[in-house]
């Protein structure tokens, strides 16, 4: 037996080759007792992507060693890896030839990157590296190129600088009638886009980046507000046109003011880079399709619509009318979003939408001409594995039936405990439905942890417990056991952080002291607990260590909602009626969390009016800590504060009444 791996000499003389233009596309054929695999040596879209993954023969070689061997890479690392032994290989007649769904197709771990940046200590970097190429190695066995064409992003702060402020304040925004605009790092400092100098800086910095070889290269505006209030910006807006945010706040709608700006850049980048693209997202206040505005066929759109909430009644068609409006005005370029998958302020619990990913990418894999999917994922495959999984497998072959694809997980990962772990899954598929189709209204962001003793129910935990068991008698195989036991692990946090949660529900309707003691009582130990159950699973991959780890309680390096979990370090040390650490002598972690904007808040220790440390605060920036009070009570706060050459300083009390932040 022979086999003949790529643009070999015996392919070329049995006449054998792949059909399909494509550049991954493969071809397996047994032809006598020779197997050919058949695909192009160069990476598909390496012109573009310098770290693209794998190439045609390449996926032909894990297709093959998958569909014949039997070997499985269901998860990374060594311990997802399946390789059965076999005394003998028989290979069935074979002419299979595929080519990818989506041309561009990519994921990452956002929060292990993330940590390490913000920790910066050789256990980090080297975490990250390993995590980094582990996931990797498991993207390419299953056919992902790694290639990232997402052509939103804040671009405007990279294409005239806040730092040019002062030699043209006339290419920034005017704002409540000065063009003095602020921002952070990610958001403000907008610019005014009917100014022709501006477009003339948007395309001297793209046809730069496009000229390094870049595919597309994005002009859409920073996050945030403040943007631009003269006159000709202003005339660029639909007369009238306004819409509100999930807040209920009306804003006038954008979306053509930053059509025609995105025009203007693509018109002049036409003719010189005829087979690139301008990039241009559908966001925030610019979200809906240009009513006035033709866009130009060299801009690539990116819409952000998530189909996180799609089971709640309306949403599903909601979903798909804003993609019928935007396919009347770019049909051919379908996007998906970074945070398709992951939702963070689920802490790492299942968040069981697969139905709803594979029903959007199955649906845009046959209606679009170009097709990007790339979703940020944590490192949590005990209790999102699966979804990963059939994501990644979907956005390789668009066309095969979900039932199969998990099924098909589950015989490979369970064995002979299969039934009862779909059944697992399905299970908590059904209660995520259940809690949606329930809802009044769509939940915050940052509601949805808030909302896990709903979602995770008496009812629902009980059933998933009994799965479990069921599959654990089942398993027959070491490797059936080891991965219904990391299921098992999965699902011990998921009830543990559920607990948690409904203590919290019951602390914040505690009407006097004794409940208030009794609840934070049972709390602490609790949280800790979580918390050491993390440690220890840490290089396991169960819930997402970087998540959870940062230990450091500073959002200008993280990101505002992405520290929202390290707000509630001090549950493990909660008090009734009691201001931790209000010194600041034993630092910050698991007491005060701390927001800043620029040099902001910071530990110190120069000036201390007792004991060692203070804390010194520049420029905007706050700390907090929330303080557990018996409803009823008068409440006195005191502190020291030392100012200089300040606007405002001073204590804000918030009320948080229910979970909203």
């Amino acid at each position: 037996a022979v086999v003949a791996i790529g643009a070999t000499q015996l392919a070329a003389q049995a006449g054998l080759a792949v059909r399909s233009t494509d550049p991954e596309a493969f071809r397996i054929v047994r032809k006598g007792n020779a197997v050919y695999l058949l695909g192009k040596d160069e990476k598909g879209y390496g012109k573009y992507f310098s770290y693209s993954l794998g190439s045609g023969v390449e996926f032909a070689t894990y297709e093959f060693l998958e569909r014949v061997c039997g070997v499985r890479w269901l998860r990374p690392g060594p311990k997802g890896t399946f390789v059965p032994e076999r005394a003998t290989l028989v290979v069935p007649d074979l002419d299979i030839e595929q080519a990818p769904s989506y041309q561009y197709r990519s994921s990452s771990y956002w929060y292990e990157r993330k940590a390490a940046k913000v920790h910066d200590t050789p256990y980090w970097h080297d975490r990250v590296k390993r995590e980094r190429g582990q996931l990797f190695d498991w993207l390419k066995h299953n056919k992902i190129n790694s290639c990232w064409l997402v052509p939103g992003g804040h671009t405007h702060r990279n294409i005239v600088k806040k730092e040019e402020y002062a030699e043209h304040p006339e290419y920034f925004a005017l704002v409540g009638g000065t063009r003095k605009p602020k921002g952070g790092k990610q958001g403000g400092w907008q610019l005014c886009t009917s100014n022709p100098d501006v477009a003339l800086r948007a395309a001297e910095y793209a046809r730069k980046l496009l000229g390094q070889g870049r595919l597309m290269v994005a002009v859409s505006p920073n996050d945030g507000g403040g943007h631009c209030e003269c006159d000709t910006c202003r005339a660029l807006d639909v007369p009238g046109w306004t819409a509100k945010n999930r807040y209920g706040t009306e804003y006038t709608v954008l979306s053509d003011r930053y059509a025609t700006f995105a025009n203007a850049v693509a018109r002049q980048l036409a003719p010189d880079f005829p087979d690139r693209f301008i990039g241009y997202s559908g966001y925030a206040a610019y979200r809906q399709p240009p009513r006035r505005v033709t866009l130009e066929p060299n801009i690539m759109m990116w819409l952000i619509q998530r189909q996180w909430y799609n089971w709640k009644p309306g949403e599903r068609e909601e979903f798909h009318d804003f993609y019928k409006q935007w396919r009347t005005v770019q049909p051919d370029t379908f996007v998906m979003s970074g945070e398709f998958l992951s939702h963070e302020f689920r802490w790492g619990a299942p968040w069981s939408i697969i139905p709803l990913d594979a029903e959007v990418v199955k649906w845009a894999g046959q209606s679009y001409k170009v097709k990007s999917g790339f979703a940020t994922i944590q490192n949590d495959w005990a209790n999102n594995g699966i979804k990963y999984y059939t994501f990644m497998r979907l956005l390789w072959d668009a066309t095969q039936d979900l039932d199969a694809v998990l099924d098909d997980y589950c015989a490979a990962t369970y064995g002979a405990a299969a039934k009862p772990m779909r059944q697992y899954w399905d299970r908590l598929e059904r209660g995520e439905k259940e809690w949606q189709e329930q809802l009044k209204e769509k939940p915050g962001l940052l509601q949805v942890a808030f909302d896990m003793p709903l979602i995770y129910d008496a009812g629902v935990l009980g059933d998933c417990r009994q799965r479990l068991g069921e599959a654990a008698q089942q398993a027959s195989t070491e490797w059936a056991k080891a991965n219904v036991e990391f299921c098992r692990r999965g699902f011990d946090y998921t009830e543990m952080t559920t607990q948690a949660m409904s203590l919290y529900h019951q602390f914040q309707k505690a009407e006097d002291l004794p409940t208030v003691e009794r609840v934070t009582s049972q709390l602490r130990p609790l949280w800790a607990r979580r918390r050491a159950f993390i440690e220890a699973q840490r290089d396991e991959g169960v819930v997402g260590y970087g998540q959870f780890n940062l230990m450091i309680l500073d959002a200008s390096k993280f990101g505002n909602q992405q520290s929202f979990e390290q707000r509630f370090a001090f549950l493990e040390k909660l008090r009734p009626n009691t201001l931790l650490n209000p010194g600041f002598e034993d630092g910050l972690w698991g007491t005060w969390f701390r927001y800043n904007e620029g040099p902001g808040a910071r530990l110190a220790k120069e000036n201390p009016r007792g004991g060692a440390r203070c804390m010194a605060i520049a420029e905007q920036g706050w700390i907090m800590q929330f303080l557990a009070l018996v409803p009823g009570r008068k409440y006195r706060i005191t502190g020291w504060m030392r100012t200089e050459n300040v606007d405002r300083a001073g204590i804000r009390v918030c009320n948080y009444d229910r979970p909203a932040f």
